[in-house]
C-alpha cells in the first residue's frame, strides 16, 4: 500500500508537470539567483527574464513527449535568448551561467517537493534540454558576435580616421549595407534643441529631399521610435500609417526597422534601416543594427563634442578679439603668449611684434616693474588679483582696471591671464559722482526729516543720520534689510503685500501722497510719523524714497489740546464742589496717571481730603483707606512742601518718599498695596491763592516727569483751580442768597398785619363824612401809599416762592377772554384818560389760576401803559391757535433797547423810562409774571422793534371741551 501511495505521489509531481505548475516559483528563485551577475544587475525583471518562460514551457513539453518533440520551437528561442542577452551586454561565459543556474534551481525546487522521489529519465531528459539550450545559445552568441565584433571594428576603424560626422556617418552606414545582404537604404536623424529629428546622413534615398526633412519626437516613424525609445519594426513601411515621410513610401521600402540612439538616458538620434525586397529582418540583422547603433551613439557624441568645441574656439577667439578689454596670457618670464586686438591696439603694435615680448621691452622700466610686482604676485598666491594699473599712453597716462589670475601653462608650469579694462574715463566720472555723493550725503545728513531709500523687494538702500537717530539703529542693522523691521504689526506683515499690489495692478495708495502711520524703535516703542513716498524708475528697476517726520510732540500737543478742552468742558457742567472735585479725579486717571487725590484748605488751617480715585477698580478700596490721611501741614510730606511753596513738583518714588509721605504705619501700608513708581504733585491756585493740592501718580517709573505730561497736568491743575473756586463762589453766592431770600420773606411776612391795620384805618376815615378836605386827602394818601406797599410785599412774597418753590396756584376752568374784560375795565378805572381796547373778549378756555393770571394780565397792561406816550391806545387781544390760547398787550411809542430785551425776565429789573406810577417798584412783575406764565405751562414772548412799538405774548395750552 506505501508503494502504491507513492506512485501515486510521483504520479502527481513529476518534473513536466512541476515545471508548468510551479513555473511562477522557478521563476522568482532564478531572478534572485541571477541578480549576483553584473551583467544582471542593471536589468528590469521583465527583461532579465526576456524569452525564459517560453524556454521552461518547451523544456517542459520536450520532458513530457521526449526530446524530438518542439525541438525547432526550442532553437528558435534559444537564438533569440542569445541575441537579446548580446543586446545587454552579456558575454559567453555570463550566457551559460545564467541558463545553468535556471538548472540548478529547478532541481533544487523540485527535489524539495518529491522528497527524494526524483526519477533519473526525467533529470536526464532536462539537462538534455539545457544543455542543448547552452549549446545552441553558445554558438549562436560566438556567431553573432563575430560578426558584430567585425561590424564594430570597422566602424572603429571609420571613426579613428576623422571626428567629423558628415565623413563617419556615411562609413558608419557603409558597413551596415555590406554586412546585411538584405538592407537598401540606412539613415540616421539626430535630434536637435528643438526636440526635432533631422537627416543627417542616408544611403539609399533621395539625398536632396531628405536634407530638409524634420519631424518632431512622437510623430512618424523616426519620432515614435525616439518617443518611445524602444526599436520598432515595419513590415511594409510604404503603406503603413506609421510612416509620414513620403519619400520613404515612394521608394518602396517594405521592412523597415529603427533603434534610438540613447545616451545617458536621452535620446540624441534614430537610426533606421530598410528594404524594398524583404518584408522583414532577422535577428541578427535587427541585433547587429541595435549593437552598432549602441557603438555609433558615443562616436555620434564625441564627434558632437568635438564639433561644439571647436565652434566654442571660434567663438571664444571671436570674443576675445572683439572684447573692449584688453586680454592677454603671459607666462612665468613674464613673456605673452596670447594678446588680443585690443592689446594691439594699446601698444600701437601688431600681434606679431608683442608675442614673446616682455615688459621691459614695451613700457618705461618703472612702469614695466611695477606691473610685473603684481604678475609675481598672482603666481606666488596661486589666486586672482585684482588691481588698478596705470599705463602711459601718447595722450596721458590711462588707468586700467586689471584682473590678473593664474593658469595652466606648458610642462606643468603656472601661466599668467589678465584682462585689463579702461577705466580713465570711468574714473573721472566716479570722482565727480563722488563729490556729488558726497554733497548729497552732507545735505541728506542735516535734513531734519529721515529719508529712507528702499527697492522693490522693500530692502533698505540708503539710510541717512536722521534715520539712525529717530529709529536706534546703526546704518549697518538697516541696509540690506526689510524696511517693515521699522514697522508695528499688523503692518509690518502686511507691507510687502502692499508693494506687491502696486507692482501688479499700478494703483498709488500711498506714493505721491503724505500719510500719518506708525513706526517701531529698535527698543521697541512705537510712535506717530507722517511718511511721504515718492517713486524714482531706473533700468535696474524702482526704487522708492520715504521721508519720515516724527509727530510725537505734535501728536502729544493734540492731546493735550483735545484734553484740556474736555477738561474745560467737564468742569464748565456743574458748579457743586463736590461733583467738580469727582469730575477733576475722573479726567486726571483717565488720561494721565494710574490714582489721583485732592487736597483743600479747610476752615481749621489743614489740608483736607475730599477726593480720591484709582484707574484700576480693584485698587479702589485702596484709595478710599488713604483718604483718612491727609497730609499735614508743617510735616515733611511732598505733597504738603508743594502747598508750602507754592512750587509743582515730579519725583520717583522710593522708599525714602513713602515714609516722608505717610502718616503712620498702617498708611505707609496701603501706599506700598497701591505701588506707585513716580508722582506729580501741583498746587490748586486761583486768584492769587493756594486752594489745595493735586496728587497724581503711575505705576510706571518716569512717566510723571515726562515734559508732556506735566504740562497737560499743569492745565489740569490750572482749569481744576479755578472750577473749584468758581464752585466754591457759587455756594457762597447760593447760601447769600438763600439768606437775603429768607430776609425778605420774614420782613414781607412781618409787614403785612401793620400795613392792614393801616389800610383798614385810612380807609374807614375816608369814608366818614365829617372829614375836612385837609384830612380826607392825607387819609387818602395813606391808603394809596399802603395799598403800594402792600403790592411790593405781595411781589417780594411771590419771588421768595418763586425762587423757593415755585408759586403755588389753585387752577380751574377760566374763560380767559372774560378774564381779560375784568383786568381792562380796572385798569380803565385806574387810567380813564387813556384809551384801551379789547378783541376777542369771548375766546379762549384754559386750565388755571384766575387770580395769578389776571396778575400777569394787569402787570403787563399795567406796564404797558406807563411806558407809550399818552394819546396812544393800547391794544389787548385774546386768541386760539393750534391747541393754545394766547393773550397779547401792544403799545406803541420807542423801544426796549436790544441789549435789555434778553434780561428782561430777570428779577429786580426796571425800565430806565419807568414813569411816575414806577416809584416804589422793585422790578420784579416781569420776573412774576415769567413764573406764573412757566407755572401754567406756558410761554412769554416779547418784540419791540423800532416804528412797531412793543408786543407782550402769553401761551397759554387750551383747556378741551367735554
Amino acid at each position: 500500500m506505501a508503494e502504491q501511495g507513492t506512485e501515486t505521489g510521483y504520479e502527481r509531481l513529476r518534473l513536466c508537470d512541476f515545471i508548468q505548475d510551479h513555473l511562477r516559483t522557478i521563476l522568482r528563485e532564478w531572478e534572485h539567483r541571477v541578480r549576483s551577475f553584473p551583467a544582471a544587475e542593471r536589468l528590469e525583471g521583465a527583461v532579465l527574464r526576456d524569452h525564459v518562460p517560453r524556454i521552461l514551457a518547451r523544456i517542459a513539453h520536450l520532458i513530457r513527449g521526449g526530446l524530438s518533440a518542439g525541438q525547432r520551437e526550442l532553437s528558435e528561442l534559444t537564438d533569440k535568448h542569445a541575441l537579446e542577452r548580446l543586446d545587454e551586454g552579456y558575454d559567453l561565459r555570463t550566457a551559460a551561467e545564467e541558463l545553468s543556474l535556471l538548472r540548478d534551481t529547478i532541481l533544487g525546487l523540485w527535489e524539495q517537493h518529491v522528497a527524494g522521489a526524483i526519477t533519473v529519465q526525467e533529470v536526464r531528459l532536462m539537462d538534455q534540454s539545457i544543455d542543448e539550450v547552452i549549446a545552441a545559445s553558445a554558438a549562436r552568441f560566438a556567431q553573432a558576435r563575430e560578426r558584430t565584433l567585425r561590424a564594430l571594428d570597422r566602424v572603429s576603424s571609420a571613426a579613428l580616421g576623422t571626428g567629423d560626422l558628415d565623413t563617419f556617418l556615411p562609413q558608419l552606414m557603409t558597413v551596415l549595407l555590406e554586412t546585411v545582404a538584405a538592407v537598401d537604404s540606412v539613415a540616421i536623424l539626430l535630434r536637435d534643441e528643438r526636440d526635432e529629428l533631422h537627416v543627417r546622413a542616408a544611403i539609399g534615398l533621395e539625398q536632396e529631399d531628405l536634407e530638409a526633412y524634420t519631424v518632431r519626437m512622437g510623430e512618424g516613424f523616426s519620432g515614435t521610435v525616439a518617443a518611445s525609445q524602444a526599436p520598432l519594426l515595419l513590415r511594409d513601411a510604404e503603406v503603413d500609417p506609421v510612416v509620414r515621410s513620403p519619400l520613404i513610401r515612394s521608394q518602396r521600402i517594405h521592412a523597415l526597422y529603427g533603434v534610438p540612439l540613447i545616451h545617458e538616458g536621452r535620446v540624441i538620434g534614430v537610426a533606421h534601416m530598410g528594404s524594398r525586397t524583404a518584408y522583414d529582418f532577422s535577428d541578427d540583422d535587427k541585433q547587429l543594427l541595435r549593437t552598432m547603433g549602441q557603438r555609433a551613439t558615443s562616436l555620434i557624441v564625441q564627434a558632437q563634442l568635438l564639433e561644439r568645441l571647436r565652434e566654442s574656439e571660434a567663438r571664444l577667439q571671436a570674443i576675445v578679439d572683439h572684447a573692449p578689454a584688453a586680454i592677454y596670457v603671459k607666462d612665468a618670464e613674464g613673456h605673452f603668449l596670447l594678446v588680443n586686438r585690443h592689446m594691439e591696439a594699446l601698444h600701437q603694435r601688431p600681434r606679431e611684434q608683442l608675442l614673446g615680448k616682455s615688459g621691459l621691452e614695451l613700457w618705461p622700466a618703472e612702469v614695466a616693474h611695477r606691473l610685473r610686482e603684481v604678475d609675481l604676485q598672482v603666481l606666488a598666491e596661486g589666486r586672482p588679483v585684482t588691481v588698478e594699473e596705470s599705463i602711459p599712453q601718447e595722450d596721458g597716462p590711462h588707468t586700467y582696471l586689471s584682473v590678473k589670475f593664474p593658469m595652466p601653462g606648458l610642462s606643468g608650469r603656472l601661466a599668467l591671464g589678465g584682462i585689463s579694462t579702461d577705466i580713465t574715463e570711468r574714473k573721472r566720472v566716479e570722482e565727480a559722482l563722488r563729490e556729488t555723493s558726497e554733497r548729497m550725503r552732507s545735505v541728506l545728513d542735516t535734513a531734519v526729516e529721515a529719508i529712507i531709500t528702499i527697492d522693490e523687494g522693500g530692502r533698505m538702500q540708503g539710510v541717512n543720520a536722521a534715520t539712525t537717530r529717530l529709529f536706534g539703529y546703526a546704518p549697518e542693522e538697516l541696509l540690506g534689510r526689510n524696511v517693515s523691521m521699522l514697522m508695528p504689526e499688523p503692518y509690518r506683515s502686511e507691507h510687502d503685500r502692499y508693494i506687491h499690489n502696486y507692482l501688479r495692478t499700478g494703483v498709488r495708495k500711498i506714493i505721491g501722497t503724505g500719510r500719518e502711520v506708525w513706526g517701531q524703535r529698535k527698543d521697541g516703542s512705537i510712535f506717530p510719523m507722517e511718511l511721504a513716498v515718492s517713486e524714482t524708475v531706473l533700468a535696474r528697476g524702482r526704487l522708492f524714497t520715504g521721508m519720515v517726520r516724527d509727530i510725537s510732540q505734535r501728536k502729544e500737543a493734540e492731546r493735550a489740546q483735545s484734553l484740556l478742552v474736555e477738561v474745560g468742558t467737564v468742569l464748565a457742567q456743574s458748579l457743586d464742589l463736590e461733583t467738580t472735585l469727582k469730575n477733576i479725579a475722573s479726567l486726571a486717571v483717565t488720561h494721565l496717571a494710574d490714582y489721583c487725590m485732592v487736597d483743600l484748605l479747610g476752615g481749621d488751617g489743614q489740608l483736607q481730603r475730599l477726593e480720591v480715585l484709582a484707574r484700576n477698580p480693584e485698587h479702589r478700596a485702596f484709595m478710599l483707606r488713604a483718604m483718612g490721611y491727609p497730609p499735614r501741614l508743617g510735616s515733611e510730606s511732598p505733597v504738603a512742601k508743594v502747598f508750602e511753596t507754592g512750587q509743582a513738583t515730579a519725583a520717583d518714588i522710593t522708599p525714602e518718599w513713602l515714609d516722608a509721605a505717610a502718616r503712620n504705619a498702617e498708611h505707609r501700608a496701603v501706599l506700598e498695596l497701591l505701588a506707585p513708581r513716580s508722582a506729580l504733585i501741583l498746587p490748586l491756585k486761583a486768584r492769587g491763592r493756594t486752594l489745595g493740592v493735586i496728587n497724581l501718580a503711575s505705576t510706571e517709573p518716569g512717566r510723571m516727569a515726562r515734559p508732556s505730561v506735566k504740562v497737560v497736568a499743569q492745565g489740569l491743575a490750572d482749569r481744576a483751580a479755578m472750577a473749584i473756586d468758581n464752585a466754591r463762589l457759587y455756594q457762597e453766592a447760593r447760601d447769600a442768597v438763600r439768606v437775603r431770600e429768607d430776609v425778605v420773606a420774614i420782613v414781607s411776612h412781618d409787614l403785612r398785619n401793620p400795613l392792614n391795620a393801616i389800610s383798614l384805618s385810612a380807609s374807614t376815615l375816608i369814608k366818614r363824612e365829617e372829614l375836612d378836605e385837609r384830612t380826607a386827602k392825607a387819609a387818602t394818601r395813606i391808603y394809596s401809599a399802603a395799598d403800594r406797599a402792600h403790592r411790593l410785599i405781595r411781589d417780594l412774597l411771590d419771588f421768595t416762592q418763586a425762587r423757593v418753590g415755585g408759586i403755588p396756584l389753585s387752577p380751574r376752568p377760566v374763560e380767559l377772554g372774560e378774564l381779560a374784560r375784568q383786568v381792562v375795565e380796572e385798569i380803565q378805572s385806574a387810567y380813564p384818560e387813556r384809551a384801551l381796547e379789547l378783541r376777542g373778549a369771548r375766546e379762549g378756555r384754559v386750565e388755571g389760576d384766575p387770580d395769578r393770571l389776571a396778575q400777569v394780565m394787569a402787570n403787563l397792561l399795567g406796564n404797558a401803559v406807563q411806558h407809550s406816550p399818552a394819546g396812544t391806545p393800547v391794544r389787548v387781544t385774546v386768541g386760539e391757535e393750534e391747541g393754545s390760547v394766547c393773550f397779547e398787550v401792544h403799545n406803541e411809542g420807542a423801544p426796549i433797547p436790544a441789549d435789555r430785551l434778553p434780561g428782561l425776565f430777570e428779577p429786580f429789573h426796571r425800565g430806565r423810562e419807568a414813569g411816575a406810577g414806577a416809584r416804589g417798584s422793585l422790578g420784579l412783575g416781569l420776573f412774576i409774571s415769567h413764573q406764573i406764565v412757566a407755572a401754567h405751562g406756558g410761554r412769554i414772548e416779547v418784540r419791540s422793534e423800532e416804528g412797531q412799538g412793543t408786543r407782550f405774548t402769553v401761551w397759554l395750552p387750551s383747556r378741551p371741551t367735554h
